[in-house]
């Protein structure tokens, strides 16, 4: 746990970094994982040069489509309460 600024405003976060050893630089996220995590930089309001930094990390499409379905039923519920909140 870490504490960030926040426009002015102290914030905590929690952060993972895992040991080299278990890092592998070959894979990308899901396209859904990757739109997920956009979806709640957005929500949150961080910086567009940070938004846009995550919307072009390489992502591929999930071969499992019922996992991959149920990720794009809660972006769309997002989206939904977003506009509806607007």
């Amino acid at each position: 746990t870490l504490e960030v600024d926040l426009d002015g405003v102290p914030r905590r976060a929690f952060a993972y970094l895992a040991e080299t050893s278990y890092r592998d630089e070959s894979l990308v996220p899901y396209d859904w994982y990757r739109n997920l995590v956009v979806a709640g930089a957005r929500f949150l309001g961080l910086p567009r040069p940070y938004v846009s930094a995550i919307e072009g990390v390489a992502a591929i499409s999930d071969p499992d489509e019922v996992r991959r379905q149920h990720a794009l039923n809660i972006l769309e519920n997002i989206r939904r309460s977003s506009r509806d909140s607007s």
